[in-house]
């Protein structure tokens, strides 16, 4: 049955709503410690929707017997237990439908043994066990495969999977991009740009789906917020920490392909081994996310998933980038995005010679784009164009950037000659680009115009010379730069009829904060401008990362003018702003505590102002905002406070069984335990007061296996002491505190997470 088009608006609305069913339901089991089962329904998803036959459901078609007679041929593939997507060897359902050969069944795997647990240290032992398991749990298993007995979660039947399985309409183009982007939020993974003229499924608003936090590696969350500073380290001369207003810990920004490919600025991607660990100890298997995405940019080649999938192996794998690149481009030979993450890349590796090479010989398959730059062989040309000025930009070639800025008419750049600015020529290209922003603009390619945009800024930049600001040789016109990337933005703004068009007005607010940064670097600079620029990108995008840290950063300088309190004003004009109620604001939050925890002028940080951000951010008893942060229930948030609270114990809560927050307090003010009885009680002390804490934890986080581990893994490791003969003298923790153990381990039962490594035999046992 075929839906009439007026119904369709209803029906593409059901469809996102159901893609965030899936989404928002599979990151639950994840986090519930049910892994398989939610790769598992991943892979289902995405072999129906991307390895599908073509001459099924082509149209928008309502549910049928031919919709039905397909999950039913599915079943059959899934049944027959083949390769599936992610899994290596995997060639679809479309070529096992066509052959239907099962013969390509993978090898039976066998588990490692449980490991044992001692008695000695019986939560400890479990803790490393149940982790073993875990990660040995991340992918469906087969029937065929030597799995730990007592297990039935490890392999995945067709019915565990089938009620999750939503077909998309092929001829709803955006709703499979939007189905790929919730994969890669399911993966911890950036998102892909919106595209012009495509609505767009805004999940910016739901904190449950952005729980990276969670997972990341502790040691790595405490290399990044909790390392404490020495004074040598809170005054060392900003010339050693130029690059580390780069180095956040969050990325929460316009993907573009500067923060994909360039290493001198923010980067939308992290190394995969630094967050997860070097032994892989991600949510998701590394390898499962890595085949996944390429396979699909063979079943699915679009250039955008192409260039994506290019930009995570830059990140992960460089040592293969260039083989991998080539297959790429292989694949997509007319692409002039792709050619220009190429030419990026190796300017990213130092080969300028090759990358110059591959700039020009992509632009030199394009020198029509004077005539038409609206074709759409020629509209991708400015993303090598802007790549291209950009790397002679930053490396002070300011010359050879206006040269090629003026070959943009002629359509080829000219490296080997100096093109003759002549007041001409810069009318020639100032007209072209004009024109080309402003054809861009009409036909609602917002993205382009922007890029059209900031080439104009740049020639204003770098051919004017200011009046009103100073100016080093090495810098240019940046009043004059401002305007037009100011003027353009208003034009833009009055423009933005839906959510979709936020992509090109922050990306047009990015390029105006690259340029900021690039002058402040290069020479003297008012502060004052990049404070007023920086709060009004800011205001406009509260989580953005690149505008709150390049505002915030000692490195820069901005905050050597700005007083703590204005600060601490601006932080809750954002909190309690009008975007606070239907976007998620864990980004602001997080960017805030990383602020008060290293970007402070001391080696001491106002830990109280610190403690307070947390205790409102999630509704804690005690807390004196009124704000509803609506995180309450955020783990990630949860998890941090729980290593801040491990890290500085006079913040922890006292314990309603023996000790008192002043006991916590001490802690931190006694300069060594002059007694072995001393060190124990204190680490009780402590270890009493975190078991309230993670109680609380618990009791808003029911369901996070995370949570739980948290708490187990640092109770556990308190009370390892080096003795005087380098062994490893543990200091036994109280009765009170492992009886607290048991019973939390027990709640986990009753919640119904997911546990491996069973204790309840081991305590039949003892009794």
């Amino acid at each position: 049955m075929r839906i009439a088009a007026p119904e369709w608006g209803s029906v593409k609305l059901l469809y996102e709503q159901l893609l965030y069913v899936v989404l928002r339901a599979t990151i639950f089991i994840r986090e519930s410690g049910f892994t398989e089962l939610a790769v598992a329904i991943w892979q289902g998803v995405l072999e129906i929707n991307f390895e599908g036959q073509i001459s099924v459901h082509t149209e928008h078609e309502a549910s049928g017997p031919v919709e039905n007679r397909t999950v039913e041929l599915f079943g059959e593939f899934w049944e027959a237990e083949v390769p599936r997507v992610g899994e290596p060897g995997s060639l679809g359902w479309k070529v096992f439908a066509a052959t239907g050969d099962d013969s390509k069944v993978p090898t039976a795997q066998t588990d490692e043994p449980e490991m044992s647990l001692n008695g000695q240290d019986l939560f400890q032992s479990w803790v490393i066990a149940e982790s073993s398991r875990s990660k040995a749990s991340r992918v469906p298993a087969r029937t065929m495969d030597d799995t730990v007995e007592d297990d039935p979660y490890r392999v995945i039947l067709f019915t565990d999977i089938d009620n999750f399985l939503v077909r998309l309409p092929r001829s709803a183009e955006y709703l499979r991009r939007s189905l790929l982007n919730a994969l890669l939020i399911f993966c911890h993974l950036p998102s892909m740009p919106t595209q012009d003229h495509e609505s767009s499924v805004d999940w910016g608003h739901d904190s449950c789906l952005y729980n990276e936090m969670l997972d990341y590696d502790s040691g790595w969350v405490k290399e990044k917020y909790l390392k404490k500073k020495s004074t040598e380290e809170s005054i060392e001369g900003e010339e050693t920490k130029v690059s580390s207003v780069f180095e956040t810990p969050t990325a929460n920004l316009a993907i573009a392909p500067e923060s994909m490919f360039s290493n001198g600025w923010f980067s939308s991607f992290k190394p995969w081994r630094e967050v997860y660990g070097n032994e892989d100890n991600g949510p998701i298997s590394y390898s499962w996310v890595r085949n996944t995405l390429k396979q699909l940019t063979q079943s699915y080649p679009i250039e955008d998933l192409a260039e994506y999938y290019m930009a995570f192996e830059w990140i992960n794998e460089p040592v293969t980038i260039k083989k991998v690149a080539k297959t790429i481009i292989k694949q997509h030979s007319s692409s002039l995005k792709l050619y220009n993450a190429y030419a990026m890349i190796e300017w990213s590796k130092g080969n300028q010679e090759i990358s110059n090479g591959i700039y020009t010989a992509a632009l030199g398959r394009n020198q029509s784009m004077t005539c038409a730059p609206e074709l759409k062989d020629n509209k991708d040309s400015v993303h090598l164009w802007k790549s291209l000025i950009w790397a002679n930009i930053s490396t002070g070639a300011r010359e050879t950037a206006l040269s090629h800025l003026l070959s943009i008419p002629h359509g080829i750049p000219k490296p080997t000659t100096s093109t003759e600015t002549t007041p001409t020529a810069l009318l020639k290209t100032q007209q072209h680009l004009s024109s080309a922003r402003d054809y861009f603009l009409t036909t609602q390619n917002h993205t382009h115009a922007v890029l059209y945009t900031e080439l104009l800024a740049l020639l204003k930049y770098l051919t004017t010379s200011s009046t009103s600001a100073p100016q080093s040789p090495q810098q240019g016109n940046i009043t004059s730069a401002l305007e037009i990337l100011t003027a353009f933005s208003t034009q833009l703004s009055s423009r933005l009829t839906s959510p979709q068009l936020a992509y090109p007005l922050s990306l047009l607010h990015q390029s105006t904060a690259r340029l900021l940064h690039h002058h402040a670097k290069s020479g003297p600079y008012r502060p004052q401008t990049l404070h007023s620029q920086l709060t009004t990108s800011l205001r406009l995008f509260p989580n953005n990362t690149i505008f709150f840290s390049l505002l915030t950063s000692p490195t820069i300088g901005i905050t050597k003018l700005v007083s703590p309190v204005t600060l601490s004003t601006l932080f809750s004009d954002l909190l309690h702003g009008s975007n606070s109620s239907t976007h998620n604001i864990l980004p602001l939050y997080l960017n805030i505590i990383h602020h008060y925890l290293q970007n402070t002028q001391s080696a001491s940080p106002n830990l109280n102002t610190i403690n307070s951000t947390f205790v409102s951010a999630l509704n804690i008893k005690g807390s004196k905002s009124n704000l509803d942060s609506g995180l309450a229930s955020s783990s990630a948030l949860w998890r941090l406070y729980l290593l801040f609270c491990d890290v500085y114990p006079q913040f922890l809560p006292s314990s309603s069984s023996s000790t008192s927050v002043s006991s916590s307090k001490a802690l931190i003010l006694q300069s060594g335990s002059s007694s072995r009885e001393n060190a124990r009680e204190e680490m009780n002390c402590k270890a009493n007061g975190i078991v309230e804490l993670w109680k609380q934890a618990i009791a808003r986080t029911p369901w996070c296996k995370g949570i739980y581990m948290a708490g187990f893994e640092r109770i556990c490791e308190m009370g390892d002491d080096d003795g005087n003969d380098g062994r490893k003298d543990k200091i036994s923790k109280d009765e009170e505190v492992n009886k607290q153990l048991k019973h939390i381990w027990r709640v986990m039962g009753e919640k119904e997470v997911r546990v491996h490594v069973d204790l309840e035999g081991v305590w039949d046992e003892e009794e």
